[in-house]
């Protein structure tokens, strides 16, 4: 039974044969029928996805305390003062202390055309007076920023900048009323040129707030945030569940948007997410890296794991951002099907993966933040789903404004969240459609710190700028802030006959601290605020709910090859022999294949006949991933019970060896020693390492030449098999796979005994494959050929198998007879070296047939295997001289290159090249059959994108014909040319005979006439061409009908030496000779 497992590249992805080299399975689950259950635990509570031992909790909130110093500058004595006031106006602005919100901000700006106005002296600012008009109450805290300003207007992303402010006031605050107020200063503001930024943000004010006196200047230069506006925390394992959302199932367009600000970047991290396999998610993603900026990737998985990501603008820790992702399946490239805005900048992406014109169909709930571990630690807000791709100027316009429910847009919401309720356990949609449930973020503000819904006005606070020279000092003060716990969430499972099931939600608080401050703000003394509640820990068993056992087997494992710059044409094939899987490839069958990465198609072979053996049975010993530092326990020796009806017995695995990038490289390109004991004696043990240079897949777009463990991008991974019938005694057996230690890396393993009946033939030799001649593409480094053939022959029957005689040869042509002899015991193979054929002139593609006529010197028990054929392609004939043109790379010495005739003796070789140099040698061959040879030491053929080596070449030139050829340059280990010198000129009639073609003089000095005798019709001209194959002249075409054609050469810049001329009709060569130049 044959597995023809077929890839091919699709058309409809980038790159269209995938970028990666990823592990593939073709598995069989064998269903049993039969049914179990496992019995587990689960504790009667759980906690943020864990139980302690034992948990203490309180009923009603607590605080935490964070002392931090306010400083304040106290001005001794007055040097000099300076007061100068910018607006002189009478209306009360309110908001900007307090009122309408527990916290809020302003930004303000002067330009330097009204501060030279005024006469604000180019010198430090110590101060600004503000009229202070109604109102009541203690900020809590204010803080006061300034900066220089040099864009023209109000900028969105102003709240979002942390770099060139000056901060000059941080602190409590309480203003007196109907009254001028002044904010010293703690540190100047230096005060040279341009406009003047200022923030006055506020938090918490205890009573009304006040209002502030201003002026209408005409022109929008006050912008306040003020109204109410929450947000939610989130710690890990906190989110919002905002259900299924079907509606991003199977759809081409939607939009994802939100603010964000983390606390801590971590991988993974995420923002929003619907779906739990990669190949299904949609969703955005946070990822940090070792330098503290975060790429965003964009998740649109349907069969794959696609997404797009960043690479080049970062978001880091402590910092505002609106994310925006757009997706809209209906484009045709990656581009336009995901885009991803930073603050309404769109951001340039890298793509792994085609992004799918559709999004997967999954029941996965959407949540805002994540459940699972993968969850995003910091604040989010303005949450919007929109079933449209929004455009960048949508994005835009909406970014740093609340949506109101007149939005032209807002019919095309799903859901919209702004998290404003301040405590709730519903998170409200604003469409109605998918109201979020609290697993349990806490509820917060921005405490004066706004980055959005910024509201313009011509309104400005009439301001005095103090510039002054002071004897100051500054006083500290130890002010204890305070922040109400986060919640927990306890969940209580309290029914013993369904242990895993909850029965009540408890939403609590945790034991705190109360503090005793010394005025510096260290901790003199702590009193416990203790638990109202404690819960213990306990245990309960219960059975799962039943399950199919099914067992799963690998019929075969290959590894994808690197598709960057990979054509596969009309596909790729590899033929895995499943033989010993025949019990199980009866009636349907459940199979699983591909990776979605590439287009695949799979047949099974099943060939009538009579078996060397029948397969009883086949069972799993060992399956999984392992690690290396582990695998002696994780692997550890088994004892089989025999099969009583079992004759023989085979082993087989696979181990393929992944990860690296560690100390060793294991286990992807470390070399271990494998080995297998029979029974506690060890009979096999091989060097895991696998050659990957000749791979016949080649060349590909990554590291494909590297050597790998027991795999090679592009092929099967290893299948290694032990005939252990001999090592055999009783109805048991101990089977033990070791492999050497190491700290890192893992084998993916695999492993099957087989149990078979007796042997059905005494004597039976098989023909396994042909290498050659053939099309196979997984023999393509060795063909096509004009020498000799190649195949392998495989003995199947009890008897040794010492001889064999092999007809073999061209079909409808004359057959050969090779005898061979050798050793081979049951099941074992040999490649034989056929004599070469007799080709003869022959330039057509063809049918090779090989077939075995007696074994062991009579007849074969089993004739069904005997022959095979196969297709061939006819190598390439030439009628001159060839020339090899070979300019070398930067190391040279891993070079060397031969000829070969039809029988494989080495008729040329070329070994000591220089480096960047170029050589050309002019191969003048008997007729008959050749291959050129060029082998490169390294295994990193004389050109490859991953090393220092440089660039060469490997070109052939016909003498007078120009290029014929040239080597692929990434080769790997060695490349082969085969081709067949012939006596004909051409392979197609001429039109008229190659004769009556007349030089003079020959030698020439400076011009050269030449004669043709045509008798046809024809458009004729001539090119000269040099010893290195190089054309030299040309002339142009002459209409001829009938009559010689005739043309004169100058040959007065040509150097001295021999050349050849050639009469062409069109691109067809008529003719050539030989001509000398002297001086």
């Amino acid at each position: 039974i044959l597995m023809y497992y077929t890839l091919k590249c699709d058309p409809s992805q980038n790159p269209a044969c995938g970028e990666w080299d990823y592990l593939t399975y073709a598995r069989l689950f064998q269903h049993t029928g039969q049914y179990d259950s496992t019995q587990v635990t689960h504790p009667n509570f759980r906690i943020n996805g864990s139980t302690p031992d034992t948990l203490g909790y309180r009923l009603t909130p607590g605080w935490e305390f964070f002392p931090r110093t306010e400083s304040r500058i106290v001005y001794d004595d007055t040097t000099s003062l300076t007061e100068t006031a910018v607006g002189n106006g009478s209306t009360d602005f309110a908001g900007i202390l307090g009122g309408g919100s527990l916290d809020g901000s302003t930004y303000m700006i002067w330009t330097a055309e009204e501060l030279d106005a005024a006469g604000v002296a180019k010198d430090n600012i110590t101060a600004l007076r503000f009229y202070v008009g109604e109102g009541n109450g203690r900020i809590h805290r204010m803080k006061v920023r300034l900066r220089r300003y040099t864009e023209d207007g109000w900028n969105s992303e102003i709240p979002l900048r942390s770099i060139g402010w000056l901060t000059v006031y941080d602190g409590a605050y309480e203003p007196t009323p109907d009254a001028w107020n002044t904010i010293h200063f703690l540190q100047p503001f230096s005060y040279w040129s341009g406009d003047i930024l200022a923030e006055i943000s506020v938090d918490r004010v205890d009573g009304e707030g006040y209002t502030l006196r201003a002026s209408d200047i005409g022109e929008e230069r006050s912008f306040t945030s003020n109204e109410a506006d929450g947000l939610l925390h989130f710690d890990r394992f906190d989110h919002v569940n905002c259900g299924p959302m079907p509606e991003l199932n199977d759809t081409q367009a939607f939009t994802l948007e939100a603010w964000m600000r983390a606390d801590v970047l971590r991988n993974w991290s995420n923002l929003m997410i619907k779906g739990a396999g990669n190949d299904s998610r949609i969703g955005i993603q946070l990822n940090a890296p070792e330098s503290g900026r975060s790429d965003v990737y964009c998740l649109v998985g349907n069969g794959a794991n696609s997404h797009g990501h960043t690479t080049s603008r970062p978001i880091r820790e402590g910092e505002w951002v609106h994310i925006s992702m757009v997706y809209d399946g209906t484009v045709n490239t990656q581009e336009g099907r995901l885009k991803l805005y930073l603050n309404g900048e769109e951001q340039t992406l890298e793509f792994t993966n085609t992004i799918p014109a559709f999004t997967a169909v999954n029941d996965a709930d959407m949540t805002i933040s994540s459940f699972k571990g993968d969850a995003l630690t910091g604040y989010i807000d303005e949450v919007r789903i929109w079933d449209i791709p929004l455009t960048a100027e949508q994005v835009q316009e909406r970014a740093f404004q609340r949506l109101e429910a007149n939005d032209p847009l807002f019919s095309d919401l799903l859901a919209y969240y702004d998290f404003n309720e301040g405590r709730s356990m519903i998170a409200m949609d604003w469409t109605g459609n998918h109201p979020g449930s609290l697993l349990v973020p806490q509820w917060r503000g921005y405490e004066g710190e706004r980055v959005k819904q910024f509201t313009p006005s011509t309104l400005r606070p009439d301001v005095v700028f103090e510039q002054g020279s002071f004897t100051s000092h500054v006083e500290d003060t130890v002010v204890i802030d305070s922040v109400k716990q986060s919640q927990m969430m306890v969940i209580l499972y309290g029914d013993t006959t369904k242990a895993n099931v909850a029965t009540d939600t408890l939403f609590v608080w945790a034991p705190y601290y109360t503090y005793t401050f010394a005025p510096d703000g260290s901790v003199t003394d702590s009193q416990l605020v203790a638990a109202d509640e404690w819960l213990y820990r306990k245990d309960h068993f219960y059975y799962q709910n039943p399950f199919e056992i099914v067992n799963r087997f690998e019929l075969g494992r290959y590894i994808t090859p690197y598709g960057i710059g990979l054509d596969l044409g009309e596909g790729w094939t590899w033929v895995f022999d499943v033989t010993d899987f025949a019990p199980l490839l009866r009636d349907s069958v459940h199979l699983t294949a591909g990776n979605f990465q590439e287009l695949l198609d799979m047949k099974f072979m099943f060939i009538e006949g009579t078996p060397p053996r029948d397969v009883l049975k086949v069972q799993n010993l060992w399956q999984g991933t392992f690690a290396l530092k582990n695998f002696e326990t994780l692997v550890p020796p088994r004892t089989v019970d025999l099969d009583e009806n079992g004759k023989m017995w085979k082993l087989r695995t696979s181990a393929t060896g992944h990860d690296f990038s560690n100390a060793t490289n294991c286990a992807e390109f470390c070399p271990k020693i494998h080995s297998v004991k029979v029974d506690g004696s060890q009979h096999w043990s091989w060097q895991i390492i696998q050659e990957c240079a000749t791979n016949p897949l080649y060349p590909q777009g990554g590291t494909w030449i590297y050597d790998r463990a027991g795999w090679c991008p592009g092929m099967e991974a290893t299948v290694k098999e032990f005939e252990i019938t001999p090592y055999v005694s009783g109805t048991q057996v101990e089977l033990d796979y070791d492999s050497q230690y190491d700290e890192f890396g893992r084998y993916v393993f695999e492993s099957q005994l087989v149990t078979y009946g007796d042997y059905n033939h005494q004597v039976d030799a098989a023909i396994e494959k042909i290498i050659a001649p053939s099309t196979d593409n997984l023999n393509n480094r060795f063909n096509p050929i004009c020498g000799q053939p190649s195949i392998v022959i495989r003995n199947l029957g009890a008897q040794d198998l010492t001889s064999a005689t092999i007809r073999y040869g061209m079909r409808g042509g004359v057959m050969d007879n090779y005898a061979w002899t050798g050793q081979l015991k049951f099941g074992e193979m040999a490649t034989v070296v056929l004599p070469a054929l007799d080709w003869g002139e022959m330039t057509e593609p063809g049918t090779f047939d090989v077939e075995i006529i007696d074994a062991n010197g009579g007849a074969d028990e089993y004739e069904n295997n005997n022959a095979q054929y196969s297709a061939f392609e006819a190598v390439p004939v030439f009628d001159s001289r060839l020339i090899v043109r070979f300019k070398t790379n930067n190391v040279p010495t891993e070079n060397r290159w031969e000829v070969r005739d039809r029988d494989g003796r080495v008729v040329y070789s070329r070994t000591s090249f220089g480096a960047n140099n170029t050589y050309y040698d002019t191969l003048d061959l008997s007729p008959g059959c050749y291959e050129v040879i060029l082998y490169d030491s390294g295994d990193d053929g004389i050109s490859w994108w991953a090393n220092n080596d440089g660039t060469g070449s490997f070109q052939f030139r016909l003498v007078g014909g120009g290029l014929w050829d040239s080597v692929n340059p990434d080769f790997g280990r060695s490349a082969r040319y085969p081709f067949r010198y012939s006596n004909l000129v051409a392979v197609e009639d001429l039109a008229t005979p190659a004769e009556g073609f007349e030089l003079y003089p020959n030698p020439v000095n400076d011009r050269l006439a030449l004669s043709y005798e045509f008798t046809g019709s024809a458009s004729l001209h001539y090119e000269v061409y040099n010893m290195l194959g190089e054309k030299m002249l040309h002339g142009a075409s002459q209409d001829v009908h009938g009559a010689p054609y005739r043309a004169e050469v100058s040959t007065s810049e040509l150097q001295p030496g021999v050349y050849v001329v050639t009469i062409l009709d069109g691109s067809r060569i008529l003719t050539r000779r030989t001509f000398s130049v002297v001086r």
